[in-house]
């Protein structure tokens, strides 16, 4: 499987780090394929490595409240991931599972920590990973504040369409295989509530649905 690396709203770590940087990250890791469907890493394990994906997709998931899976985040090649568990030793946040076949560069938490300590442009990149994820979600958060049930569901739908989603037409297609419960707890919302939004922004020409894809047809609509 080829390394592939993409942009994001967050840039992967792969693309602020150099070539010399990437080696070094390779020699303390150790590569990994797993299928679609295989869960990488378990919410509440004490598994501390931390990886770097070097192709296909995953999906980053925790436990609402209601025991729901809340969708934190889709990472792709050039992502790195389990990063918190690797440098505070506590059980891990969320669970990690394979959209598409996924390569990985698992690297232990005391090789991690090794290498920030005396690799300061990878820490400094490592910083800035983590840094933009915080602000990132600072601002989905203020965004869900105060909303209805639509108006989140507008707002998550431009956001995959930003960091996912492909042109297809005129529109932005977002291929990723979301069950209505899981976009019902991303939101704070009740899986009846995404059923009748979804409902009406396809009965309103602004979303066409179909297997593991939603299709944005008019993304103006779902501003304001």
């Amino acid at each position: 499987m080829e390394e592939v690396f993409v942009t994001d709203v967050v840039s992967p770590l792969w693309t602020l780090l150099s070539v010399a940087d990437r080696e070094v990250l390779r020699r303390t890791g150790t590569r990994h394929d797993h299928p679609a469907g295989t869960q990488i890493m378990r919410e509440g394990d004490r598994s501390t490595s931390a990886m770097v994906l070097l192709a296909g997709r995953a999906k980053v998931l925790a436990s609402s409240a209601d025991g729901h899976q809340c969708i934190l985040a889709v990472r792709r090649a050039g992502d790195l991931v389990g990063e918190m568990s690797a440098i505070d030793g506590l059980p891990r946040a969320a669970s990690v599972i394979a959209i598409d076949r996924v390569r990985l560069l698992r690297i232990p938490a005391e090789q991690f920590n090794g290498v920030l300590a005396t690799c300061p442009a990878i820490a400094h990149a490592v910083l800035r990973v983590v840094c933009g994820r915080l602000r990132a979600a600072s601002e989905r958060r203020a965004e869900l504040v105060g909303s209805t049930a639509a108006q989140r569901l507008h707002v998550f739908l431009l956001d995959l369409a930003k960091q996912y989603g492909m042109p297809a037409g005129d529109g932005i297609a977002i291929t990723l295989p979301l069950s209505q419960e899981e976009i019902a707890a991303s939101i704070s919302a009740s899986r009846r509530a995404v059923v009748r939004a979804l409902h009406s922004l396809r009965s309103d020409a602004v979303i066409a649905t179909g297997r593991h894809q939603i299709t944005i047809l008019r993304p103006d609509a779902l501003l304001g």
